[in-house]
């Protein structure tokens, strides 16, 4: 969340939490836990799907 506010977007543990939730349980990241806090971390999987969002965008989105 400091990182998106840091680029100008706002968002709430309530909206991130969910979306990590997700992603794991699609295993896009994993996590592991130090002490009290959860690091989390994109798998094989979620590479493979971030290259492919970014080669549809691509082709689908001129930017200028």
């Amino acid at each position: 969340m400091k990182n998106l506010s840091e680029c100008g977007e706002s968002t709430s543990p309530g909206y991130i939490y969910p979306l990590l939730k997700n992603l794991k349980e699609k295993e896009f990241i994993s996590f592991k836990q130090v002490d009290r806090k959860k690091i989390y971390s994109i798998t094989i999987k979620g590479k493979k799907l971030l290259e492919d969002l970014k080669k549809h965008f691509k082709h689908n989105i001129k930017i200028s």
